[in-house]
């Protein structure tokens, strides 16, 4: 029997395509063989390009039929799984942890976030915090590679420096000069100058309290009589 030699229709193609997504395992690989043997030489190769079948699932699945035992999936041998899928809850807690320790980029020219907190001191605070043990809490480089991923850069929090000169303080020197060329060429504009950073008390901090200048000290004169 040739799989060139039998009608397969569109219909009869999903249906085998749908039964094969509904099943698992053995009965999913012995399933896909006994098709593949209906078909006939040839079926490995037309369902691997018709229904995207694996060619070495359904090798597996003829050699289950042909010894009529299944062979055993040995899943806790295919790796350790991911920590995050171990630790769901763990990015949202080194959040809480990072997050009062965090501000945004200073310099504001991006969305970088700095925070003064290690990740030697964020693993510290899931053991204390949150109870983990030691072999249950990951390493503090993995915790510095997420922190990463998260958008946190590890590193000392600088305080912007303030610019010498700004464009709004250059306009108003420029601002300040014209006013001062026109007042040199008006001959009826009087410029003073002001000395602004002396200091002079006011209110009842001036003159002891009081607002009036004290009392002058008055004189008194005696008169003698002659006898």
């Amino acid at each position: 029997m040739n799989v060139e030699s039998v009608a397969i229709t569109d219909e009869l193609k999903s249906l085998w395509k749908e039964r094969a997504k509904l099943l698992k395992g053995t009965e999913r690989r012995q399933y896909m063989a006994k098709v593949v043997n209906q078909l006939g030489w040839g079926g490995q190769s037309w369902v691997q390009r018709e229904l995207g079948w694996n060619r070495e699932t359904i090798r597996k699945g003829q050699g289950e039929v042909k010894s009529g035992k299944a062979i055993r999936d040995a899943f806790e041998q295919r790796g350790r799984k991911a920590i995050e899928e171990q630790m769901p809850e763990l990015g949202g807690q080194i959040r809480e942890i990072v997050e009062p320790s965090t501000q945004a980029d200073p310099s504001l020219r991006s969305n970088r976030r700095y925070t003064r907190i290690s990740a030697a001191q964020v693993r510290q605070q899931l053991l204390e915090r949150y109870g983990y043990s030691e072999e249950e809490v990951p390493s503090g480089e993995w915790i510095r590679q997420r922190l990463n991923q998260m958008g946190y850069r590890l590193k000392r929090v600088q305080k912007t420096k303030p610019q010498k000169v700004i464009p709004e303080t250059s306009a108003i020197l420029e601002t300040v000069k014209e006013v001062n060329q026109r007042a040199d060429n008006d001959p009826k504009t009087l410029r003073m100058s002001i000395d602004a950073k002396a200091t002079v008390k006011i209110g009842d901090y001036d003159r002891g309290g009081t607002h009036e200048p004290p009392p002058k000290p008055t004189t008194t004169t005696s008169s003698h009589q002659r006898p």
